[in-house]
């Protein structure tokens, strides 16, 4: 076969379309190059939105939830809500007695934790500690949630003893009760002891007909024993009344602790469980009462409907004046005006005070008179110039009433007017008293 001869013409036509095929080539895979390069930075770009609406979405839920933590901190607490914070502190033992079990059935009714496991060194005490979920801010003035709920204890302790328990420690050398509180403290350091006394009242009844029924056994010569000389001489012996009152009086006065008496034993649980309950609340009042009337620039105040409206508003904003208090005050003053000219009108503090005591008021099926404290604060709330005038601390206790010295009765030094624990007990004390009655009063 003879050989074909290539031009040079035609050579340079090959290699010129294969230049052009490698160009092409060339240029077809940059933009392949280009186009994945496009494709990933499309990816990277969604990717990023993606992981920015994440972000966003994320910082939204925690704002949210933020917001939430926040709201539910800054509720206004009631008992019943406080009380599901607290967790009381018992020994194992302390249901072994019907007061002791009542009492822990009505505290887990309000979903008070119990804590049975440790020991305690005085089987018939109660401590307390509570889950903090807030803490308050000074600065800004509100409740700010934790991010770590944390246990701290309370600094209270309470006590149970019964009469014979005290008469028993009274005995002992004369100075029974001062080891017993000194053993309290010791054991609960740094805690305000609470002394829950416990059947002082029968005690007493118990130890008087003991000594009627000696004396009676006296003036029948010894001769035979009846019923009831048999029943007074059984039991546990009881000291003195002025005995136990001194002691009591050291209890309050000089080992600083807390009295409270109870009879019966629904008075035991209804105390106890009305302690946890207050304790809860101290920090929910210590707040509420730092922030009671502070109004701050910008805040909105509600105006009533109408002139009497707004006149009966201004009157509740003095705590605890309800409206059927503020609608007896409106009924005699009308107006601001008509009160502020009726306090000027008095000649001296003293009737400013007492101008709105005995005031009629309204109550559902019932008509009461104002007293004397809410006239009097409702009167420092209006007239008083003093800012350093605290309108809402309670008035100084009553003194005891006034006699003649060493005499009986109501004025004398034995009588009710010396006794102790009616009235600067009353006046000490009151801060864990939930009845209206004398708690003290149990030696008349």
């Amino acid at each position: 076969m003879p050989l074909v001869r290539k031009s040079k013409g035609t050579t340079e036509k090959e290699l010129e379309k294969a230049a052009k095929k490698a160009e092409t080539e060339r240029i077809r895979a940059e933009r392949k190059e280009q186009k994945e390069r496009e494709k990933e930075a499309k990816a990277r770009e969604k990717e990023r939105i993606k992981r920015k609406k994440e972000l966003a979405k994320r910082a939204q839920d925690e704002a949210k939830k933020a917001q939430v933590a926040y709201n539910d901190a800054n509720k206004l607490r009631t008992k019943q809500t406080a009380a599901l914070e607290m967790t009381v502190h018992v020994d194992p033992s302390f249901c072994d007695d019907p007061a002791g079990s009542r009492v822990l059935t009505r505290l887990l009714d309000l979903h008070v934790k119990i804590a049975r496991t440790v020991p305690q060194v005085h089987p018939r005490a109660l401590t307390w500690t509570r889950t903090v979920r807030r803490v308050w801010s000074q600065a800004k003035g509100c409740w700010e949630p934790c991010a770590i709920e944390r246990e701290e204890r309370e600094g209270w302790v309470l006590v149970r003893l019964s009469a014979v328990e005290l008469s028993a420690l009274v005995m002992e050398d004369g100075c029974g009760v001062e080891v017993w509180m000194a053993s309290v403290r010791s054991s609960y350091e740094g805690a305000k002891p609470i002394v829950l006394l416990e059947g002082l009242k029968e005690a007493m009844k118990l130890r008087n007909r003991r000594l009627d029924a000696q004396i009676r056994e006296g003036m029948r010569g010894g001769r035979g024993r009846g019923r009831g000389t048999a029943a007074a001489t059984a039991g546990e012996v009881i000291v003195s009344k002025e005995e136990i009152e001194a002691n009591l009086l050291w209890l309050q006065m000089c080992g600083d602790c807390y009295v409270q008496f109870a009879e019966s034993l629904d008075e035991v649980v209804d105390l106890i469980v009305s302690f946890t309950t207050t304790i809860a609340m101290i920090p929910e009042r210590r707040t509420r009462s730092e922030q009671f009337m502070r109004v701050k620039f910008g805040d909105t105040v509600k105006s009533g409907a109408s002139l009497q409206d707004c006149w009966r508003r201004v009157l509740m904003e003095v705590k605890p004046c309800t409206e059927s208090v503020a609608n007896a005050i409106i009924k005699a003053y009308p107006t601001y005006r008509s009160l502020m000219d009726a306090y000027a009108r008095m000649p001296t503090e003293a009737s400013r005070v007492t101008l709105l005591e005995n005031l009629d008021v309204e109550r559902v099926g019932s008509t009461k008179r104002m007293g004397p404290a809410m006239a009097r604060k409702i009167c420092l709330a209006l007239t008083s110039e003093d800012v350093n005038l605290a309108v809402f601390d309670p008035p100084p206790a009553r003194k005891a009433h006034g006699g003649a010295p060493g005499g009986t009765g109501r004025g004398g030094g034995a009588g009710r007017g010396a006794n102790p624990f009616r009235d600067g007990g009353h006046a000490r004390f009151g801060a864990f008293q939930r009845s209206g009655g004398n708690t003290f009063g149990w030696g008349t």
